[in-house]
């Protein structure tokens, strides 16, 4: 199921709504998913459930609408990153900082997906698992690609594999926010992404 599509939105409409999603991201992250309502993310935001049900459908469009904001904002860097003229080992040492700093941004978020992936999965239809494989098919793709890259360069070791060193940085940015949504606190991301990409300099950069 997708949002109602709004044409020509108003700035206090836009406003509105971007309100109602913060206020669901805060109570999904707070009280879970299954247990927030409709009313409770109308209320969070200062309006009525009505006015929830003329911007989407159900609860999980909203969610969905979040997960499309922190997807894409993952994509656009990474995209970004991989288009810079510079070499592969610059576009990793870009693209671990930009993935902190969208972790930041959507820190709740990162950390909601993977509590309902590990805890609530039931609670949603196959739309937001489709949506999460598509993201994470297209983000090892272009780890991939830039790793390649490094290797035929030469800035890379020859011997290196190029989809495991992917999925490997994956993983280890990612287990960041499992270990938030598991121990409910905060790491310092930006002190780990420098750690990270110290790992994979002193592992597989050519010296």
């Amino acid at each position: 199921m997708s949002p109602r599509p709004k044409t020509g939105m108003t700035e206090k409409g836009l406003r509105r709504k971007n309100d109602m999603l913060d206020a669901a991201l805060k109570l999904f992250t707070e009280k879970g998913y299954r247990a927030t309502t409709i009313t409770e993310i109308a209320r969070g935001a200062g309006t009525g459930k009505g006015t929830f049900y003329w911007y989407w459908r159900s609860k999980e469009d909203v969610f969905l609408e979040l997960l499309d904001r922190k997807l894409g904002g993952y994509l656009d860097a990474l995209q970004r990153a991989a288009r810079l003229k510079i070499d592969a080992g610059d576009k990793i040492a870009i693209l671990v900082a930009e993935a902190s700093s969208i972790f930041l941004k959507y820190r709740r978020l990162c950390k909601l997906i993977f509590m309902l992936i590990t805890e609530d999965a039931e609670a949603f239809g196959g739309e937001v698992r489709q949506r999460t494989e598509k993201f994470y098919r297209q983000y090892q793709k272009l780890i991939t690609g830039i790793f390649k890259e490094g290797i035929a360069t030469g800035k890379l070791a020859p011997d290196a594999n190029a989809p495991a060193l992917a999925s490997l940085l994956i993983a280890m940015l990612d287990g960041i926010a499992v270990q938030e949504a598991i121990f409910r606190k905060d790491y310092p991301i930006e002190l780990i992404g420098a750690v990270v990409l110290r790992l994979f300099k002193s592992g597989v950069y050519q010296q």
